[in-house]
């Protein structure tokens, strides 16, 4: 009895995960929009630090946007960076350039970084997500430097 519980147990897997790869299948066919990996003209500087959110969105902020969230936050308001557009991923324009990796000071104040680079005329892909639904105003940056 037992046996054959177990046989029709393994039946039922088998059956469900043909159906599984079947739908992945048609799921890979879908084709999404090129994207456009223009970068504006003028190369800029800007100041900018992490921000650790709790989703796979873009997460670095200006000095100045920073700003304006902890005035809102502190008012009581509910201060939402990715509808604002505010929010912005980095990209480093060769394999060679090392990404920010100190991101809090040794008293765990919030690190700003300048980074010297361009921005994207149009929202790219967030990093590890190519799906249509996350993409985000994106810096590519040549250089940076840890500020005050």
């Amino acid at each position: 009895m037992i046996r054959d519980n177990l046989k029709l147990l393994l039946i039922g897997l088998i059956l469900v995960s043909c159906e599984s790869n079947t739908s992945m299948e048609s799921i890979n066919k879908i084709e999404l929009p090129t994207v456009n990996r223009e970068l504006e003209e003028d190369e800029i500087q800007i100041e900018a630090s992490y921000i650790a959110w709790g989703c796979a969105c873009a997460n670095w902020m200006t000095r100045e946007s920073q700003i304006e969230m902890n005035e809102i936050n502190e008012n009581g308001g509910a201060y939402d960076c990715q509808s604002l557009g505010t929010c912005f991923n980095i990209e480093k324009a060769n394999k060679n350039l090392p990404y920010p990796d100190s991101l809090w000071d040794e008293n765990g104040k919030i690190q700003f970084v300048r980074f010297t680079g361009r921005f994207y005329k149009e929202h790219q892909p967030c990093p590890g997500h190519d799906d249509v639904v996350l993409h985000a105003k994106t810096f590519r940056y040549t250089s940076f430097e840890y500020v005050d």
